[in-house]
């Protein structure tokens, strides 16, 4: 727990890292990226990394820099990543304070031996440019992940006791549920990847070419997991402008089901 001195320190330094220019947060964050890949110690990294990230969220266009493992594990659900939840929706959104609870509950409990090799394959990889092995090393850690979280709430929904200790080590029922969020989407995470290449971050115009492209994703998605296909359609409604937008995909799917299967699948809820 930390000291209200190393409190005060945190928000000050927050405070002061909220005001910087763009290129200067992304120049400090890059570097901090790049010296921790290469095993720099002595820094605090996560200190200052942690009161960049809700500046750098607000940044259009893609990040520079060297992503480490932890970065390499949040992007398939980036999109669906959200500062504040206060309108009570909780699928497809997911707050970004869970996420390094999620982090630090996978380093330290469920993948203690595992997951350090495969953040130093990653760091490895991404410093000799390898992009090949880079891609097989983050696909590794997304199975992986998804798996580890998984197989602990199958435990913890058959143990009441068990439920409650997860709930307080990811910060409540909310955290909880994040959790399971980001094990669905890391299940998929290929699909979730693929739609991130081939649409743009600002996305104004939902035109017939992005709705053909997400149906194409969804229904083969949907095949194997139809509940965790849904998190495309949040992933693409986090990007338009206008998420109202969506319901062109959505008529899209109705005009080759009737009514009666749509009411019955996933898409009812839009």
């Amino acid at each position: 727990m930390m000291t209200e001195q190393q409190t005060s320190i945190r928000q000050k330094l927050a405070s002061y890292l909220a005001q910087l220019p763009q290129p200067a947060a992304l120049k400090l964050a890059s570097g901090l990226e790049r010296e921790r890949l290469r095993g720099t110690a002595n820094l605090p990294y996560e200190m200052i990394l942690a009161g960049l990230r809700p500046l750098l969220a607000s940044f259009r266009g893609a990040r520079p820099g060297l992503p480490d493992a932890l970065r390499q594990f949040c992007r398939p659900f980036e999109d669906l990543l959200v500062d504040r939840d206060d309108n009570g929706a909780r699928q497809g959104r997911i707050s970004r304070v869970s996420v390094m609870r999620v982090w630090s509950w996978l380093e330290q409990d469920l993948m203690p031996d595992t997951l350090p090799d495969l953040k130093a394959r990653i760091a490895e990889h991404t410093l000799k440019n390898d992009e090949v092995a880079l891609n097989a090393a983050v696909s590794v850690m997304h199975a992986s992940t998804a798996a580890a979280i998984h197989a602990a709430f199958d435990e913890a929904r058959q143990d009441t006791a068990r439920r409650k200790q997860v709930e307080k080590r990811l910060g409540g029922e909310i955290g909880f549920e994040d959790a399971c969020e980001i094990a669905d989407v890391l299940s998929v995470a290929p699909a979730m990847l693929e739609l991130q290449a081939v649409l743009p971050k600002q996305i104004a115009d939902f035109d017939e070419g992005m709705v053909a492209t997400l149906k194409e994703l969804y229904e083969r998605v949907e095949e194997t997991s139809p509940s965790n296909a849904l998190y495309l359609v949040f992933a693409v409604m986090g990007r338009l402008s206008e998420p109202s937008q969506i319901l062109r995909f959505v008529r899209k799917v109705a005009q080759q089901r009737d009514d009666k299967v749509i009411s019955r699948c996933e898409l009812s809820i839009f």
